[in-house]
């Protein structure tokens, strides 16, 4: 059973207890990124939910994470999605 979410927990405690507590989410995308997701499965083999999961991952790690320099990090962010495709 997974640990209670603390709010002074670390990062890696919350991320262990998240890995535990696997939720499914219905969203809809445009079709643009919908594309984007397919040709990321393609490229590396994987199933679209491992695609989407390493897509949210990069997003939250090099976007979310930025801060206060928020725009910059997400203009970063796009310009390294093109580079992938």
């Amino acid at each position: 059973m997974a640990e209670p979410d603390i709010p002074g927990a670390s990062i890696r405690q919350r991320a262990q207890t998240a890995e535990a507590d696997v939720k499914e989410l219905r969203v809809k995308i445009d079709v643009s990124y919908h594309l984007k997701l397919h040709a990321l499965k393609l490229l590396r083999n994987k199933k679209m939910s491992d695609a989407i999961e390493e897509a949210l991952d990069y997003y939250f790690e090099h976007v979310v994470q930025a801060g206060p320099d928020l725009d910059a990090a997400a203009r970063d962010a796009d310009d390294e999605a093109k580079r992938l495709f």
